[in-house]
């Protein structure tokens, strides 16, 4: 994955809660007419292969959404939303006692979803970052998942508070539209460890049915 190693390789951004923008990130059947998805998403997409099997983890499904989550993590925060128009469903997973989520999937119901909605949802992420101030060198491109589908993804780094000192995270969040569902999960690692960390394994196992 040549192409996601790349954009993996990002500045600092300042202090920021992940979970909340994913939230705003997801609502993307609002969508703004001052955005255009087509024009601001780079034309070469980012590939992403699937895993059908990873050791020492249990399965998580909620929606017909599954993902293969590493045991050492638990569930941190769980809202899971209904299957009406707009419903939003978030789980996030975290190291026990740890104050940052280590994965975050978010699941939405839009009717016929498809890829502008990822894409929108990509924007709408950029958005809230440079809105309130923390935007710099944000990577985010089209999505190619073979077995999923077209869709869009977004990296950054983050500069977020742990045990009161600002800390350093990497970040990808990766989003699908899928059917009537538009999918998104995000994962933080420490710097340098993204590309080959349990987190992006546990990323590649995602199945929507």
């Amino acid at each position: 994955m040549e192409d996601l190693g790349s954009m993996l390789r990002l500045k600092k951004l300042s202090v920021i809660s992940l979970s909340a923008l994913l939230v705003l990130s997801a609502c993307s059947n609002s969508e703004s007419e001052d955005m255009e998805p087509t024009k601001a998403l780079p034309d070469t997409p980012v590939a992403m292969e699937s895993l059908s099997e990873l050791d020492d983890t249990e399965e998580y499904e909620v929606h017909g959404v599954s993902l293969q989550v590493p045991r050492q993590l638990e569930v941190m925060q769980e809202t899971i939303g209904g299957k009406d128009v707009g419903d939003v469903t978030q789980v996030s997973f975290a190291l026990p006692d740890a104050e940052r989520a280590s994965i975050i999937l978010t699941v939405e119901n839009i009717p016929e979803a498809d890829i502008k909605n990822a894409e929108f949802s990509a924007l709408a992420l950029e958005n809230a970052l440079v809105t309130n101030g923390i935007g710099s060198e944000i990577e985010k491109s089209v999505l190619n998942w073979p077995e999923l589908g077209q869709g869009a993804a977004v990296s950054a780094m983050l500069n977020v508070p742990v045990d009161g000192a600002d800390v350093e995270r990497e970040s990808l969040t990766s989003i699908i539209a899928h059917e009537d569902l538009l999918v998104s999960i995000s994962i933080e690692t420490d710097p340098g460890e993204l590309e080959d960390s349990q987190e992006l394994r546990a990323m590649r196992t995602l199945r929507i049915e």
